[in-house]
Formats: structure tokens, sequence, C-alpha cells
């Protein structure tokens, strides 16, 4: 909704970001063994991480003056998007606090596993992403607080779940 703008606008530019999240993530779905429920677990909160990072990709294009009207037509991010992410950072944790894991200096990425080496990739994508959401709100563009928050918190569960991918 709103009207066109040049491809080097900051909210195609922190967009473009968000779809190369989206797409990365789509790398780990292949990477995971469907058989396991482990993986399955994965993958299913994976697709609803997708589907939140559509809604985010649709506000963010939205133009200020068009907000409201996108936000009565379209489902946006909420706090049940929200809570998924923080409760699966969560639930990761708790499964390896029980294997006694714990981080012991620098992580050499891709060490392990394709899919975790994919979800540590996806985690930087992310810390990116909202970097450049946050210099969107800077210049004026209406961002909702639930977006920042939502792709901070999914950077950090992103990356959770390549140390689980480590030991499962």
């Amino acid at each position: 909704m709103g009207s066109r703008v040049p491809k080097n606008d900051c909210r195609v530019i922190a967009n473009g970001k968000i779809d190369t999240l989206h797409a990365s993530l789509g790398l780990v779905h292949q990477q995971m063994d469907k058989q396991q429920s482990s993986d399955q677990n994965i993958s299913e909160i994976l697709f609803k991480i997708q589907k939140s990072l559509i809604k985010i990709m649709g506000e963010i294009a939205t133009a200020n003056d068009e907000k409201v009207k996108y936000q009565e037509k379209f489902a946006c991010l909420d706090n049940t998007d929200l809570d998924i992410v923080e409760k699966s950072a969560e639930l990761f944790t708790n499964d390896l606090e029980k294997e006694n894991y714990e981080i012991k200096g620098w992580i050499l990425y891709g060490s392990s596993t394709a899919a975790a080496a994919h979800l540590d990739y996806s985690s930087k994508l992310c810390r990116e992403a909202e970097i450049l959401v946050v210099d969107l709100k800077s210049k004026d563009h209406e961002i909702r607080k639930t977006l920042t928050r939502y792709l901070n918190r999914l950077s950090d569960a992103l990356f959770i779940m390549a140390r689980y991918k480590e030991v499962f």
C-alpha cells in the first residue's frame, strides 16, 4: 500500500534483508531430518517464523499514511508471534541445560552440521535486519516496537537453535 519508491529506499533495503532471512530459513528446512521429532519441532517453529517475517515485510513496505488501513486489512505481527519465538528459545535452552551444554570461548560457525551453520547465518541476517529496521524508525518511519522486539528475540532464538542442532 502506498506509492512506488526507488530500489535504494530504506524500506526496500530492510525488506530485502528480511526476505534473505526468510530464504535462509528455507535452507534450514531442507536440512532437517523429518523422521526426527526434534527436527520436526524446529521445522514447525521455522514455518511460523517465516509467516511472521512476511507480516513484518508487509508492514514495513506500507507508507506511514497507509499504516492504519493496512493494519485493518491484513494480519500484522502481534504478541502471539513474539511468544512463539520467546517460548521456543526457552524450550531449546532448557534442553541444552539438561545436557549440561555451555559455550566455551568463541564459536566456530560451521564446525558441526550444515543446519547449525545455516541457523547461525540466519541469526546474523536477522541481526542485520533488526539494525535496518531500527534505522527506519530513526528516519521517521512508523515502526511498531513489536517488530524490533521480535527481530531482536528472533536473532537470539536462531542462535540458540543452532547450538541445539550441534547437540541433538
